[in-house]
């Protein structure tokens, strides 16, 4: 996995050495952006949603506590840069993953990294314990199923109605509509590749870039991708 990296800092010589650290000494890591103001550092963030943001603290128009608190409400990996050991308690207090002192050292900012990716290891585990376990409800003639969405193939959808598609051959015709699937199974690796159709993304085999686009589930069905969703379907896959 390749961590999408934004540097913050109002000091350019900064930015430059972290960079050429990052770029020339960091395996598995992109610089995409790099701001020298908390309020351009935000806008860039929402732009690009980083995996990491690499933020100095003391900065013209706001610190960098600043950002992170405005940052709350989307949690994001934080490693604080900066001249002054008088923040360390303060940025660990405020949930960054680390702390690096100017002149940063190589071997400190590889281990900020490697702890970086340990938190991503770990959200992705729970995630997928959460995913084996979690199941859909569904009413079905007067009786109530509850449905693992590791066994969904994919759903479509038809107004006000689904048809829910299951491993094995089966389906269940439910009186629910697709946007509240799309909106209940989007974290449980499910998306909306067509206004008619939310595949579970497990089961994608392979992805045909002719004729518009299709996606082959691993039962050989083929569902056309929708044009206006076909990137951003793309990017979700690389995940």
């Amino acid at each position: 996995m390749k961590l999408k990296t934004i540097l913050i800092d109002d000091e350019k010589d900064a930015l430059f050495a972290l960079r050429k650290l990052l770029e020339e000494f960091c395996e598995g890591v992109e610089v995409c952006a790099e701001a020298t103001s908390a309020l351009s550092g935000l806008r860039l963030i929402q732009q690009h949603q980083p995996d990491v943001v690499f933020l100095d603290v003391e900065m013209p128009g706001g610190n960098g506590f600043d950002l992170l608190e405005t940052l709350k409400t989307k949690p994001i990996n934080i490693v604080f840069t900066t001249a002054y050991e008088q923040y360390a308690i303060n940025a660990l207090r405020a949930g960054a993953v680390d702390y690096l002192l100017k002149p940063i050292d190589l071997g400190e900012l590889r281990d900020a990294l490697m702890r970086v990716r340990a938190r991503f290891e770990r959200d992705e585990t729970m995630q997928q314990a959460s995913t084996e376990e979690y199941k859909i409800k569904i009413a079905q003639q007067g009786e109530t199923f509850f449905i693992p969405c590791v066994d969904i193939l994919y759903i479509e959808g038809e107004g006000r109605y689904s048809t829910i598609h299951i491993t094995g051959g089966k389906k269940h015709l439910v009186s629910k509509n697709l946007k509240e699937f799309e909106d209940e199974l989007s974290r449980h690796r499910f998306f909306r590749i067509h206004k008619s159709f939310l595949v579970n993304c497990r089961y994608v085999s392979r992805i045909t870039h002719s004729d518009g686009g299709f996606v082959e589930l691993s039962n050989g069905k083929q569902i056309e991708i929708s044009r206006r969703r076909k990137m951003e379907f793309q990017e979700f896959m690389k995940q």
